[in-house]
């Protein structure tokens, strides 16, 4: 497992690892519990780095603030401040 995961981090993200790890966690507990596995290995490995993540595309908040600027006063400022308090998609706020 130690192997899989090294030549997985070439390609993955640290996060991404994380997660799969945790997959292996689990579905080995699982095995465990039905008496298939004996041993969960993946809780001895060690995660290695992996690559960066993908960057943010969230809005720094100088950007939301200007956001809000830029809208005061106008129809569609309450829109925006949903949007950005409440964190829900475009498709999800525009029946609201």
């Amino acid at each position: 497992m130690d192997e899989w995961l090294t030549a997985k981090a070439e390609e993955l993200s640290h996060e991404t690892l994380k997660r799969v790890r945790s997959i292996l966690r689990r579905s080995i507990a699982q095995a465990q519990r039905e008496g298939v596995a004996g041993r969960n290995v993946a809780d001895l490995v060690e995660l290695p780095q992996g690559q960066e993540g993908r960057p943010s595309k969230s809005l720094s908040l100088e950007e939301a603030q200007s956001v809000l600027q830029a809208r005061r006063g106008s129809w569609i400022h309450a829109y925006v401040v949903l949007a950005l308090l409440v964190e829900v998609r475009t498709e999800e706020e525009r029946p609201l």
